[in-house]
């Protein structure tokens, strides 16, 4: 084209614009969102177990999830369809409106935990069976990467599993081991988990 068309084509343009002096930009997003409460969670009651007590690491962590949850509302809880052998269900019946049931689709699952987290006005735990997470291993090492505050618990994660005999869930571990930025523990009893639970969710 040739110069002089051209700048006769951008002058005619110019000449319909009514407001030339407006600045074009997007609408500024209202800041009407409180802010977020960061200050540390602790339990307001510890759970009351004795020395000798049997129960299962899992409901432990149904337990003291409902705790946390107890003692703050940016506790909120997913669970991939699993809730009654995680034992997230505790936590669902004390918390429903904290609660989401992303059923047998973990991918979509650590989706929502990692977007719960962003910004980290909640606290975010999503779990199921630890072998399950592989399945969603690319969202678990985006969210690594992008060092989001997630927390993702995986159950029967040892050699074996009870009646379910042994399994090949226990490389669980060096697959998330190797993540950036991330921390993984696995608890040996009712008593440490509570420990670890706390560190988490303040991490």
């Amino acid at each position: 084209m040739p110069k002089d068309r051209a700048e006769e084509l951008i002058n005619d343009l110019l000449s319909q614009i009514q407001s030339p002096n407006k600045p074009l930009h997007p609408q500024l997003p209202n800041e009407d969102v409180a802010l977020a409460d960061l200050t540390p969670i602790r339990l307001l009651t510890a759970p009351e177990y004795k020395i000798g007590d049997k129960m299962s690491t899992r409901k432990a962590y149904g337990v003291a999830l409902k705790k946390m949850g107890d003692a703050s509302p940016r506790v909120v809880a997913m669970d991939g369809d699993t809730k009654n052998s995680t034992f997230s269900e505790i936590f669902k019946k004390a918390h429903p409106d904290r609660f989401i049931e992303c059923f047998i689709a973990e991918q979509n699952m650590v989706s929502v935990a990692i977007g719960c987290a962003t910004r980290d006005r909640t606290v975010s735990f999503a779990s199921t069976f630890a072998a399950f997470f592989a399945r969603a291993y690319d969202h678990i090492r985006m969210a690594a990467i992008s060092q989001s505050n997630v927390n993702l618990v995986g159950s029967h994660c040892g050699v074996s599993i009870g009646k379910a005999l042994c399994c090949e869930m226990h490389g669980f571990f060096p697959f998330y081991l190797v993540l950036i930025y991330s921390q993984i523990s696995s608890e040996s009893d009712i008593f440490n988990l509570k420990y670890f639970f706390e560190m988490f969710l303040n991490f």
